[in-house]
């Protein structure tokens, strides 16, 4: 849930401060984010296996696809409906519900680690093309 994005959030606030991010439980999602979503901002949704929760993030995928939002998603086998809403899709072993969380919390910190050498490589780009201006 939140907790497990907790630390990629912050680690992502730290190392690429100009890219927005936050997390938020499905359950406030569509009075929430999706209220405050830029059409050029992705959303990316990391799935659980657990079948009550899944029905919740799969309206929440519905809601942004509907509102013409650009969705990446992490989940796992057997979630077609919600890969097939996604704009690009992950999609993960099927595991117990009780090792999800390790699952995601290893794939939300590779992916913060990629943002983040993206975005100093993109940084250092700028500045040498501002360098040669001076």
């Amino acid at each position: 849930g939140v907790q497990t994005c907790a630390l990629p959030i912050f680690q992502m606030k730290e190392y690429a401060p100009a890219l927005y991010s936050s997390a938020h439980p499905s359950g406030e999602f569509v009075r929430g984010p999706a209220l405050q979503e830029k059409k050029n901002n992705p959303i990316i949704l990391f799935s659980t296996p657990g079948e009550s929760i899944y029905s919740t993030l799969l309206d929440d995928a519905r809601e942004i696809k509907a509102k013409n939002g650009h969705l990446i998603s992490f989940a796992f086998e057997g979630q077609d409906d919600l890969i097939a809403l996604s704009n690009y899709a992950f999609k993960l072993p099927d595991v117990p519900p009780l090792l999800s969380p390790f699952v995601m919390s290893g794939l939300m910190n590779n992916l913060v680690l990629k943002l983040s050498e993206t975005y100093q490589k993109s940084l250092a780009v700028s500045a040498e093309k501002f360098s040669d201006l001076a």
